[in-house]
């Protein structure tokens, strides 16, 4: 007698299967068919015809990875990969973080938005004024022309404060918004969510500032101007509030973000920066406080500690600001800049002199030999280490450590100093295993000269599963639910991150045994050859998007299954209240208070990327006789000796 059996596009046999629930991993075989998950058990050979089969035989096959905090949003019109993010298992992004992006905008802001993400999040202004093809000056319109993009993974998009602002009060963006301009934001806010945009971003911190030097718009909103945001995200259906600050007073801060989450039935989102133990354990204990109150409040940390990457083909590396550098090297084509240092007579000037920036806290952070480190370790990129591996004490107190970074810069070794001074995870572990807190913070397509964090999928497996040394690991099921499962319900995806029939076939099978991350790379291929880090990995058997395969062997196939993905929330899962149903006592309270009160130069900055990047520009024009003055709250204007702004 013979069995009749259904057809199925692809069969996934013997693999262990890592769902992404977080249970324990069990053999079983995967079918799919079209975009969707058949079937998931043993020995699905017997009720399926497949039209390929792939032997997972010591693979392990997991939901494609969520990756909820990158900066896309220019490279997504240039580039499809979405790279590096799509080689690291990634099947859907998110970008619109930080407050910043593209839209709205008119054409005579075009300039001003691009400005911005140079200054913030690192990105080139050449590449994004050549990559960009401006189609569009609402938001609506801004998603129908994502929706006709087509790329490696799944993306989904906020709107950003700051377009928002600035389309609302164009010259004024800066000025405290009228009642009429409040009435303007929360109508464009609730726009950009009906029509499908994920969320509402904001930032609200010191380090993010324009190319001017200011605080970027909107970092100072009052409570109205908030409330008129999230009644905005509650008049457009739901969305998500997500937040970068500076917490200058936590419970202030965590009072409102409670009090209007709670109120409006809007989840919010939150960065946790470099925050001091003390301060972590206030935000803790204040995010499961309100959540009990029936707050929506989650928070997203990194996996691994943001580093400045340095090399003699980067601009960042601690001779960049030695006299004998600036004058006679910097500007020389590469293979000739290394042959001259190569030679002993300007390896002996250039460890006699002293830098210009010897003295900035930007450069004491990121080019201390203290800080400062190789980055492989027998072939293998580490980034946690103990503090007995960095060059200084490498050096042993018998040899000058300078010396010892230069050698290894001249051997066109990579060198990584953590921009948080300390090079251990334990921090970060507990942080991303708490249940209110997501991994993210990624900054896939940003900071691109400084550093390279979008191969954080691949470190959590191959790092904190594998590999670690210096504490404690966690499970394999633990570390993909963390990225699968825990990201993608963050921000209202309940249609995959997780391997289950009837669910997107997003799938990944993954040798976890050869999984490697390579060393990174400092590679010319954005528009107008722009420099950027690149980290790739190998290992990844296949990634699927959609029942499509995108990568096979850590190789792209060339396929583009990703679309836009609209209104993630607006399926029953929030249940919402406008402005209307609210009782006004309840969202009533104090002013916030996000950022201190003193506001530093940017050459007195040590912490975040953008800052680090503001700072090495601010102080190379001052070395090279430009005019500025450094002082508290005035900075140069970049390409503009004659101008300052004071804040």
């Amino acid at each position: 007698m013979t069995t009749c059996r259904t057809q199925c596009s692809l069969l996934i046999q013997g693999g262990l299967v890592v769902d992404g629930t977080g249970t324990r991993p069990f053999k079983a075989d995967v079918a799919t068919t079209g975009r969707t998950i058949t079937a998931i058990g043993p020995n699905l050979i017997e009720d399926f015809d497949p039209d390929r089969t792939l032997d997972a035989t010591n693979h392990i096959v997991t939901p494609g990875f969520v990756d909820i905090h990158t900066h896309y949003d220019g490279q997504v019109t240039w580039d499809p990969l979405l790279t590096p993010s799509s080689g690291h298992g990634v099947t859907t992004v998110m970008f619109g973080n930080c407050g910043i992006g593209f839209a709205p905008c008119r054409v005579e802001d075009r300039e001003r938005l691009i400005d911005i993400l140079v200054s913030v999040e690192d990105i080139p202004g050449t590449a994004l004024h050549e990559g960009i093809r401006w189609n569009w000056t609402t938001f609506p319109e801004y998603l129908d022309a994502l929706a006709a993009t087509h790329a490696a993974c799944d993306f989904l998009t906020m709107v950003g404060h700051v377009p928002i602002r600035v389309y609302a009060m164009g010259k004024r963006a800066h000025e405290t918004p009228t009642e009429a301009d409040l009435i303007t934001i929360r109508r464009l806010v609730a726009e950009a969510v009906r029509h499908g945009a994920a969320g509402f971003s904001t930032s609200r911190t010191l380090m993010h500032r324009d190319i001017d030097g200011n605080v970027i718009v909107g970092s100072y909103a009052s409570r109205a101007e908030l409330t008129a945001i999230f009644a905005g995200l509650a008049d457009g259906g739901g969305g998500l509030f997500e937040i970068l600050e500076d917490f200058a007073d936590v419970e202030r801060e965590m009072q409102w973000i409670g009090d209007l989450s709670n109120a409006f039935g809007i989840p919010v989102s939150f960065a946790f920066g470099a925050h001091t133990p003390e301060d972590q354990r206030k935000l803790l204990s204040w995010m499961e406080q309100i959540n009990r109150k029936g707050s929506m409040v989650s928070g997203q940390a990194a996996v691994r500690n943001q580093g400045s990457l340095q090399s003699l083909r980067s601009k960042y590396h601690p001779f960049a600001g030695h006299p004998t550098f600036v004058t006679q090297l910097a500007d020389l084509p590469y293979p000739d800049m290394l042959r001259q240092m190569q030679s002993p007579e300007i390896r002996q000037k250039l460890l006699s002199e002293t830098s210009f920036f010897h003295d900035k806290p930007f450069a004491q952070a990121i080019f201390n030999p203290a800080n400062l480190y190789p980055l492989l370790v027998a072939g293998v990129p580490r980034y946690e280490r103990a503090s007995t591996e960095s060059f200084q004490a490498l050096a042993n107190s018998k040899e000058d450590p300078l010396a010892l970074i230069y050698d290894a810069l001249v051997r066109e070794e990579v060198l990584w100093a953590p921009l948080t001074g300390t090079a251990s995870e334990d921090r970060l572990l507990d942080l991303i295993r708490h249940p209110h807190v997501r991994p993210g913070l990624g900054d896939g397509g940003a900071h691109l000269g400084i550093f390279q964090e979008a191969g954080c999928p691949t470190y959590l497996l191959t790092h904190y599963t594998r590999d670690r040394q210096l504490g404690c690991k966690v499970s394999i099921e633990e570390a993909v639910k963390l990225q699968t499962q825990d990201t993608a319900t963050a921000v209202g995806l309940r249609d995959r991150g997780v391997l289950k029939a009837g669910l997107r076939a997003d799938i990944n099978v993954i040798d976890l045994e050869s999984l490697r991350l390579h060393e990174p790379q400092m590679v010319h291929d954005l528009p107008t050859a722009a420099g950027r880090w690149i980290q790739t990995a190998s290992g990844y058997r296949l990634t699927m998007v959609a029942g499509v395969a995108t990568y096979e062997n850590s190789t792209p196939t060339g396929y583009f299954p990703g679309r836009l993905v609209r209104h993630p929330f607006q399926d029953g899962q929030l249940s919402v209240r406008v402005l209307s149903e609210i009782n006004p006592e309840s969202i009533a309270g104090p002013e916030p208070r996000s950022t201190n009160d003193l506001l530093l130069a940017d050459e007195d900055l040590a912490g975040g990327g953008s800052a680090i990047k503001r700072a090495y520009e601010a102080n190379r024009a001052k070395m090279i006789q430009h005019v500025g003055e450094f002082l508290s709250g005035e900075l140069l204007r970049k390409g503009d000796d004659r101008q300052t702004s004071k804040l």
